[in-house]
């Protein structure tokens, strides 16, 4: 047994069995994975955490690239929900432009 998954959420014999033989993993392009790993440490790396940034700064150069790095292209941010002006959610991540257009239409 791999001590690396041992009461894990998966078993050792799907993962290096079943998983591995999968035409899915088969293809699965290290490089791509090797690469989208530099660029969100290059973006972390870059992020001041020693300046204490504010919840605005962290989400405008943290937050949202980073959502947009993991595919995540529709959004909307600070949505007014009720009348008095309250502000619920700092931002609504959305499928697709579709399901977008129908909250924007609500």
């Amino acid at each position: 047994m791999n001590p690396g998954t041992h009461g894990s959420l998966f078993a050792e014999d799907l993962l290096a069995g079943k998983v591995a033989g999968l035409a899915a993993w088969q293809g699965f392009d290290v490089a791509g994975v090797d690469a989208f790993e530099r660029d969100l440490r290059a973006l972390a790396g870059r992020f001041p955490v020693e300046r204490q940034p504010n919840e605005s700064r962290t989400e405008d150069d943290l937050i949202w690239p980073l959502l947009r790095r993991l595919g995540w292209t529709e959004s909307l941010r600070q949505q007014n929900l009720e009348p008095r002006g309250r502000h619920a959610p700092d931002g609504l991540l959305f499928a697709d432009a579709a399901a977008k257009g129908r909250a924007n239409a609500v």
